[in-house]
């Protein structure tokens, strides 16, 4: 399994609403939606969360949720396939909720 923790960054949301410097990082982090991947991909779910604990020193990175590699199925149950590759497709789902907003 391949973990990814997913949220918002402080610099990211800055350039992307272009807000101004004076405003509060809690008003351009009110959204829970639109996270993006803010870590490197984790082989094991303990790895994520010492990510999330250590970036809770820092105002500028909110974690929302961590998430897992999984195997994406289409609507009949069955595996989607890569045309290209033949390997099934693989997607990140939420996994877990962390941080202080849920």
């Amino acid at each position: 399994m391949m973990f990814v923790v997913y949220g918002k960054s402080l610099k990211r949301e800055q350039a992307r609403i272009k807000a101004p410097l004076n405003t509060t990082p809690e008003s351009r982090f009110e959204k829970q939606s639109g996270a993006y991947p803010i870590s490197p991909v984790y082989s094991c779910e303990a790895r994520a969360l010492e990510f999330v604990e250590l970036s809770k020193k820092y105002p500028d990175v909110r974690c929302q949720y961590i998430a897992r590699l999984e195997i994406a199925y289409n609507r009949n149950g069955e595996e989607k396939i890569n045309k290209k590759t033949g390997q099934p497709k693989t997607k990140y789902k939420k996994f877990r909720a962390v941080g202080d907003k849920q």
